[in-house]
């Protein structure tokens, strides 16, 4: 059997989600998936490994929309398979927990999207010397702020996901802004007002710093066991779909509610 890379879009949410499976691999084989676009490439994790020979199944929540997006699958060191998939989504812009499992739809208030960045620099005077010795290192990830329009609903789901206090992925379609698709925040202050007493539109005022994906070994899952609970299935049900570990990460769940 050949090496073979598949991505495919299951799901109701928007964006949908993408699954991208892998077959064909040999025990032993060292593999990983490389994932971009025209302007921006990131980090989908768990995408790295080694094979036990049995159908790899993974999660691409960090993929931008609405243009092309392309998966390279490289095994012992040299390319053997691609994919290629477009991921539409009704807004151009959405914040999405780590996880891929709440979406908030959000808009751009200002088209300014200040960000400020510094190097790693300390300056050190010994004695004797008239001036100091630099010691410095690559700059860190930029500091944002983003004023945002956030309907009601969605302005709840940002809320909820602000106040777990962990880091969010910012999506978005290519031509808004000089954004590059996709950036992972740590939101460090925010706060928000709503557009006026009749509206249930907020304005809101997000501060966060880029980072790098945070758990680049965590597989993401497309469904969880809450939501699979949710349906209602009866163990009957769910043992007559007669599905392999792998095919369970793999089922688009969402046909079923």
């Amino acid at each position: 059997m050949s090496v073979a890379l598949a991505a495919t879009l299951v799901g109701s949410s928007d964006p949908q989600k993408v699954i991208l499976s892998i077959t064909g691999m040999t025990t032993g084989a060292s593999w990983s998936i490389a994932a971009s676009t025209a302007g921006a490439s990131w980090t989908v994790p768990g995408a790295q490994g080694v094979s036990n020979g049995s159908t790899v199944t993974l999660v691409d929540d960090r993929c931008p929309t609405n243009q092309t997006v392309n998966w390279a699958l490289t095994v012992n060191g040299a390319i053997a398979a691609t994919a290629t998939l477009t991921v539409p989504c009704g807004s151009p812009m959405v914040l999405t927990s780590l996880d891929g499992a709440t979406v908030a739809a959000i808009d751009l208030a200002s088209g300014e999207l200040p960000r400020t960045g510094s190097p790693r620099v300390a300056v050190v005077r010994p004695a004797g010397r008239g001036s100091g010795i630099p010691f410095s290192d690559i700059a860190g990830g930029d500091s944002w702020k983003w004023d945002l329009e956030v309907d009601g609903p969605n302005s709840a789901l940002l809320d909820a996901m602000l106040g777990t206090g962990k880091p969010l992925v910012m999506r978005s379609s290519p031509g808004y802004g000089d954004l590059s698709g996709t950036v992972i925040l740590q939101p460090t202050a925010w706060d928000s007002s709503l557009l006026s007493p009749l509206s249930r539109w907020r304005t809101w005022h997000l501060s966060a710093e880029e980072i790098d994906e945070p758990e680049p070994s965590t597989a993401q899952v497309a469904f969880s066991w809450d939501y699979i609970d949710a349906l209602g299935l009866t163990w009957d049900q769910f043992d007559a779909l007669a599905l392999t570990w792998d095919q369970l990460d793999a089922f688009d769940w969402s046909t079923l509610a």
